[in-house]
């Protein structure tokens, strides 16, 4: 990766990180395995770099790969959510 690509990364990193944080932190539950998530991803992302053509691209490789894995205990009508106390409907309903 050349010095411009490494750039463009650090650039990236710096603009959305804390989306990515707040995504990672609804995808597990608690800050610390939030972070963990985050970094791996970020480390898969900078390997693949140079294959993203476009900054957008980067995000659905990001937060594409997250949601499309199953996550034990997360989802809608896990019972995890709900002992976390989050509705399992929306309000009102």
């Amino acid at each position: 990766m050349d010095e411009q690509a490494r750039e463009d990364f650090r650039s990236y990193v710096t603009a959305r990180s804390p989306a990515l944080l707040r995504t990672a932190y609804l995808l597990t539950g608690n800050r610390a395995d939030a972070e963990d998530l985050l970094q791996t991803a970020l480390a898969k992302t900078y390997l693949s770099w140079d294959r993203i053509r476009e900054r957008e691209a980067s995000t659905a490789t990001c937060v594409g790969s997250w949601s499309r894995r199953p996550r034990s205990g997360v989802g809608a009508g896990s019972t995890s959510t709900r002992r976390r106390g989050f509705p399992s409907s929306p309000a009102g309903t």
